[in-house]
């Protein structure tokens, strides 16, 4: 298991509640923190990261 932290902008928000939702995995979502948190099995890491770089703008530097 790896555990996936994704911080992002208040303008991001939505797309990072809609991974916590669509994923099958444990998830937590902080508004307030403006965090995601997803634990994913080793073999559905690329996916999942992959999900993650398509719905969030990364051209600002408080996407991590």
């Amino acid at each position: 298991m790896k555990k996936v932290v994704a911080l992002s902008r208040k303008e991001d928000l939505p797309a990072l509640k809609e991974i916590s939702e669509d994923e099958s995995f444990n998830s937590y979502f902080d508004s307030e923190r403006r965090m995601l948190t997803v634990y994913v099995p080793d073999s559905d890491l690329d996916k999942v990261i992959d999900t993650i770089r398509n719905r969030l703008d990364f051209r600002y530097k408080e996407n991590i």
